[in-house]
């Protein structure tokens, strides 16, 4: 007994000791293959930061535990990650690990997962990482090719506290599923087994061209289903799924053979209850669903039949019928009632153009307010044949009385509409609008609208949109937003296209206000800090770019009284605003600002989700310059002086420069150039006046008057380029080149002619040692009335150093910046002569390829004539000959002197019938010249007008 307990401790021992060192034993191998194989089958960054091996945690097997694994994508995906998985739990067999040949997965438990899948524009997904399967050159013994060395015989998933989002650019679809819970348990290394699935989504949020279809809603779903796993048929035992507060039911199978998916199911509701049915309404179901009183049934059922891959969709149908309806929440006075619904979507061969959408009836009542709507849609893909009615009128004050409305202030007006279309959308496309019927109206009055949230009242006193196949007329439209009033009319052509087809949207308006404030439409989330803000502080609104839509051709004739944004104020504004193919042009846009008046022409435009852009050419005439600085960051940046300076001026620049995310300008990206004129100007107190006054020791530059401005001025590479210019201070001559850059150093070169009155004792004192210093050093210099003085003023805006010099040394940072334009302008000049000249043999080519073409159909007109005439002639001479041969033979017959005579007669028919081939072939000679004549002098004229072209 004493050796039977000692052998057991020493069994005990090795156990323990194995379960201890195993895990370390093989842990390199296992996790270098997971990594290996990984990294080796994708196009994708696959890592964990931490790993954990045990044997004892589900022995006998070994568990796997990776932590913080993610995939992160490469080339245009390298910023997204396509998963973060907090913790993976995998269960390997423990002998597959030590024959090394296969690693059996028994189960898989995944911990705060976040997936994000995305498809582009051109339809290329994140997760199509697999790369191509490289097929060895041999094959194993059982025949297989390129096996891999992992093996699934998986008895268990479990998945919890995850996160999924479907992004697809394409489809424009947009899908979030949070808290994901799901377990699926079966004995997958059978050939047949019943699998156990629960699954349940806490919140799914569905968006799909911008329109949100379900918000925070709750799925759940629970089914055992046959598993025929060799032959991959799936078959529905008893289950139930949850769309919010609907139950619906499955039965039916999936087959999956190859790229095929074979779907034979049914569904319906295991509840007929017209609530459950009220649940997918994501306004009503998130509040107070529980306490909605409701009555009315529910039918609803469906099928999908057929087979599904790249290149087919299965048939279905589903039918959705609700009568003798209503809701009403408790503690509000009036029910939505009389609600009734007949609708149909159902598609028998799967083929997308053969879907027939069927809402033969929608009824219901707000508070005694009526509303119907039919609509029946089919061919949807080649050629929309719509059928549809609404009409109805609405109160909107009695909204509140039948739906809690706790976060609006104020909801009043009336919304009155009847509105018919019937017809094909092919006939609008052809103009054929007889045999398109769409006319009605759509009437608001005396709309009044306001919660927290907006920042201020809105108000449409009154509105009509009247309808009809061709276009949409707003009739008129009498608004205000807070402080803001806005008028409008005009005509919106070819919306039924951009509606089905996303054609493009073509408008002409009018817009008026006496009193617009951009800011507030701007600032919608305004904080407790802004509110309580005094009236002449500045207040900053955070901006953002505004895209351009790329289906939209409109053209907005402007006129507003006062016109506010950020922080200007402009009044009198009157132009012309289109907006087409992504971008804003401004025509004529003309203002009063800045106590003077500003016109501008050019555009706004959006290449690029994320980027914006501008080229304006802007005509500014007499604006108060130290306005100007503060309202403009760029004039500020570049100009600060103009902060201390008083007076107007006058400037005439052309523009171009990218934006950032905050609509404010890119400085290395900005172009352009200009011409700055002012009448007298005040500079005070500027940081350069002030270091120059200390340079020279001459107090009055601390303060000086200019009495005429007329200066040059260009943007390149992020500076802003100051031409050499003359000016007066006081009465010292005086000229200034240079350049600020957006980083804000500086470099200048002020050049003064100061008489020697107007130098104290302490300036001259200073000069006299400076041009004994010069004479030092080999310089013969002399001072007489008039003293030259060069001033380097170079450092930063508010920090600059001045350095007076009386050598002319120039700045050579100009006319280096200059030659690197000018090399810059030669290397463009360069490429485009390349692509002028590509483009000049393009339309060379191309105007001879069509000259020749007329040759060519002008020649062979004209051997079709010559190979007629010349036919013709010859069967008339062949006519003449036959006669000519008879007479002579009737002549001969007759005797000598009629033979004789017979052949005079002969002889001459013969003539004639070759003068009459000859004119025949002249002829046709003639009319073929002129048309080669006219077939080279219309091919000499598109060789011209490629030419002119060209030019």
């Amino acid at each position: 007994m004493k050796k039977f307990f000692k052998i057991l401790a020493i069994i005990i021992i090795i156990i323990v000791l194995l379960g201890i060192s195993l895990p370390f034993i093989f842990q390199d191998k296992i996790i270098e293959k997971v990594k290996e194989e990984a990294n080796n089958s994708v196009n994708a960054k696959i890592d964990f930061t931490d790993f954990s091996l045990s044997l004892f945690r589900n022995f006998p097997n070994f568990s796997l535990e990776l932590n913080d694994l993610s995939i992160v994508g490469i080339n245009e995906f390298k910023s997204d990650t396509l998963a973060q998985i907090n913790s993976i739990f995998l269960s390997l067999d423990l002998l597959s690990v030590f024959n090394g040949d296969e690693y059996e997965i028994s189960s898989i438990k995944i911990e705060d997962a976040k997936v994000y899948l995305k498809v582009l524009e051109n339809e290329k997904a994140n997760w199509d990482i697999e790369k191509p399967e490289i097929v060895s050159n041999s094959e194993d013994e059982t025949g297989s090719e390129g096996s891999s060395s992992f093996k699934l015989l998986l008895k268990e998933v479990l998945i919890n506290r995850s996160e999924v989002i479907y992004d697809d650019a394409s489809l424009g679809v947009y899908l979030k599923a949070k808290g994901i819970t799901h377990r699926l348990n079966g004995n997958l290394t059978e050939d047949f087994t019943t699998l156990h699935t629960n699954s349940k989504i806490n919140q799914l949020t569905l968006k799909y061209d911008g329109i949100k279809y379900l918000n925070n809603t709750v799925i759940i779903l629970m089914a055992n289903f046959d598993a025929d796993l060799k032959n991959s048929i799936y078959t529905f035992k008893k289950n139930q799924a949850q769309i919010n507060d609907l139950f619906l039911s499955f039965d039916g199978s999936v087959a999956m053979t190859d790229d095929d998916i074979n779907l034979l199911l049914t569904f319906g509701v295991s509840k007929n209850s017209f609530k459950s049915f009220l649940s997918l309404i994501p306004a009503v179901y998130s509040k107070d669903f529980a306490s909605i009183e409701t009555k009315g049934n529910l039918a609803l059922d469906g099928y999908v039949k057929g087979i599904y891959n790249d290149n087919s969709m299965p048939s279905f149908g589903i039918n959705i019928a609700v009568k003798d309806a209503m809701f009403k929440y408790p503690d509000l006075p009036k029910p939505v009632n009389n609600i009734a619904l007949n609708a149909k979507i159902t598609n028998k061969n799967g083929e997308p153009d053969n879907t027939v959408i069927d809402v033969s009836k929608f009824h219901f009542d707000i508070a005694g307010n009526p509303v119907d709507i039919k609509l029946k849609v089919k061919t949807p893909e080649s050629d929309p044949d719509i059928d549809g009615h609404i009409k109805g009128t609405l109160d909107l004050s009695s909204v509140k009385e039948v739906y809690p409305m706790d976060d609006i202030d104020e909801l009043k007006g009336f919304f009155i509409t009847d509105i018919q279309f019937k017809g094909k959308l092919s006939s609008i496309e052809k103009e054929d609008y007889e045999n398109f019927n769409a006319f009605g109206s759509l009437i608001v009055k005396n709309f009044n609208y306001k919660t927290p949230e907006v920042a201020k009242n809105i108000l449409i006193r009154n509105a009509q949109l009247n309808f009809s196949p061709a276009y949409l007329d707003l009739v008129s439209l009498n608004s205000r937003i807070g402080n803001s009033d806005f008028k409008a009319n005009g005509k919106i052509n070819g919306y039924l296209p951009y509606i089905f087809q996303n054609k493009c949207l073509k408008g002409n308006l009018t817009s008026s206000s006496i009193n617009f404030d951009l800011n507030e439409l701007m600032a919608e989330d305004i904080s407790e800090e802004a509110t309580t803000q005094k009236p002449n502080e500045e207040q900053e609104y955070e901006l953002s770019i505004i895209e351009i839509p790329e289906n939209i051709d409109f053209v907005l004739h402007s006129e507003f009284k006062k016109l506010i944004y950020d922080n200007m104020e402009m009044t009198d504004v009157s132009g012309i605003i289109e907006i087409k193919n992504k971008k804003v042009n401004l025509k004529n846009l003309k203002m009063n600002l800045l106590d003077g008046r500003l016109t501008v022409n050019g555009s706004y435009s959006t290449p690029k989700t994320d980027e914006a852009e501008i080229d304006f050419n802007l005509n500014i005439n007499e604006f108060d310059i130290q306005k100007t600085a503060k309202t403009f960051l760029t004039m500020k940046k570049f100009v600060p002086i103009a902060e201390r300076t008083q007076g107007k001026f006058s400037c005439k620049m052309e523009l171009f420069s990218k934006l950032d995310k905050e609509m404010m300008p890119v400085y290395s990206t900005m172009t352009g150039d200009g011409n700055f004129k002012s009448s007298k100007i005040v500079i005070d107190g500027s940081n350069s006046l002030n270091k120059i006054a200390e340079a020279l020791k001459m107090d009055k530059f601390k303060n000086i008057t200019i009495d005429k401005t007329d200066l040059s001025f260009e943007f390149i590479e992020g500076k802003l380029i100051v031409k050499p210019f003359d000016f007066k201070i006081n009465k010292i001559n005086a000229n200034l080149k240079g350049w600020t850059s957006f980083e804000q150093n500086i470099d200048y070169l002020l050049k003064l002619k100061i008489p020697r009155n107007e130098l104290g004792s302490k300036a001259n004192s200073v000069l006299n040692n400076l041009v004994s210093e010069a004479n030092k050093k080999g310089a013969n210099f002399s001072l007489g009335d008039i003293i030259d003085v060069n001033l380097k003023i170079k450092g930063t805006v508010t920090n600059p150093k001045v350095t007076p010099d009386l050598s002319d040394q120039g700045n050579n940072a100009i006319d280096d910046l200059k030659k690197k334009a000018a090399e810059e302008l030669k290397k463009k000049k360069e490429e485009l002569k390349k692509l002028a000249k590509k483009e000049a043999e393009r339309i060379l080519k191309e105007a001879n390829k069509e000259a020749d073409k007329v040759i060519k159909e002008a020649q062979k007109q004209v051997d079709e004539i010559m190979k007629t005439a010349r036919k013709t002639a010859d069967r008339a001479k062949a006519e003449a000959g036959k006669q000519a041969d008879k007479l002579e033979a009737e002549g001969k017959k007759n005797g000598f002197i009629a033979e004789i005579a017979a052949k005079k007669v002969a002889d001459k028919l013969r003539k004639e019938a070759e003068n009459t081939a000859s004119g025949m072939i002249n002829e046709a000679k003639k009319q073929t010249d002129k048309i080669m004549e006219k077939a080279r002098r219309k091919a000499e004229k598109i060789k011209q007008d490629a030419q002119k072209k060209i030019k």
